[in-house]
Parts: structure tokens; C-alpha cells; sequence
């Protein structure tokens, strides 16, 4: 005969299922956190401009780009991210007005 867990076991137990207000940032978190990863990534950037390597996305298409033409790299990562932006503009006002006009709505 197996021994089921007492109640107090499964309210103290592991959970993935958390209360909002213990998750909860600061203001402060939040910018401390945008700022490291900003920090992280520029720095990733740059050390792959440094070693003349490239990555995927548009960061390398950037970087190659860059190599390629005398064109600064933060110019061609706005331009070549413009297009994408555009359309997730375009997306976010499009899903919205199918979202809240049915069903699947719910899940949006």
C-alpha cells in the first residue's frame, strides 16, 4: 500500500503556478534589466564586428553589409529592421480588430 502526500505537502510542494504579486519588478528591476541586456548584446556585436564574423538575422546581414560598403552598421540594422516593423505594426492593428470580433479572440 503506497502513502498519499498529506495536504500541507502539496501546498508547500513545487508549483508552476505562481502568484502574480510575488512576481512582480520594480520600475527599477525593469530598467536595470533592459539595461543589461542592452549592455550584453552591444557588447556581443561588438566583439563579432571586432573578429570580422558575422550571426544570423538581420544583425549579420547588417555586419556583412557593413563589411561590404563604407555604410555604418547602426544605419544598416535600422534600415534593414524598418520592413519588419512595419509589419508587426501592421499585424498587431490587424489581430486586434480580428480578436476582439470572435471566438479565438479569447486566446489573443
Amino acid at each position: 500500500m503506497t502513502a498519499t502526500p498529506a495536504a500541507d505537502d502539496a501546498a508547500t510542494g513545487p508549483s508552476l503556478v505562481f502568484d502574480e504579486k510575488a512576481q512582480a519588478h520594480s520600475v527599477a528591476e525593469d530598467v536595470l534589466g533592459i539595461l543589461t541586456g542592452t549592455f550584453l548584446v552591444s557588447l556581443g556585436l561588438h566583439l563579432l564586428h571586432a573578429a570580422h564574423a558575422v550571426t544570423g538575422g538581420t544583425a549579420g546581414l547588417s555586419l556583412l553589409l557593413g563589411y561590404a560598403t563604407a555604410w555604418p552598421f547602426w544605419l544598416l540594422f535600422a534600415v534593414i529592421n524598418v520592413p519588419f516593423a512595419l509589419l508587426a505594426s501592421i499585424f498587431h492593428r490587424l489581430a486586434g480588430s480580428l480578436c476582439s470580433a470572435s471566438l479565438p479572440g479569447l486566446w489573443c
